[in-house]
């Protein structure tokens, strides 16, 4: 069932991945994904798995970037009467808020 602006109603499944923190950046810790703007590759030993997404933010990613391709339009949606929802998952203290 489509809405006023023409989308259809459905889940959305967008992955933000952090940047390493101090402690593993001076312990010369890398990360062993690669990404774009829809796929997550992890390296593995035997070759590349991949993971498909509707979005991806990498880690360079800012809260307003995250804000406006996740929530806004969604916001906006329920100040006009629409039910919407944002289910935010991670580990704990990781930025979540």
């Amino acid at each position: 069932m489509a809405d006023d602006d023409g989308d259809v109603a459905g889940v959305r499944v967008v992955v933000r991945l952090r940047p390493l923190n101090n402690k593993e950046v001076s312990n010369g810790q890398t990360v062993g994904w690669q990404y774009n703007n829809t796929t997550v590759l992890e390296q593995l030993g035997g070759g590349t798995k991949s993971y498909k997404y509707d979005r991806v933010l990498g880690p360079e990613s800012t809260n307003d970037q995250a804000y406006k391709d996740i929530a806004e339009k969604l916001v906006t949606k329920s100040l006009n009467g629409y039910n919407t929802t944002v289910f935010a998952y991670g580990q704990t203290g990781s930025g979540k808020t």
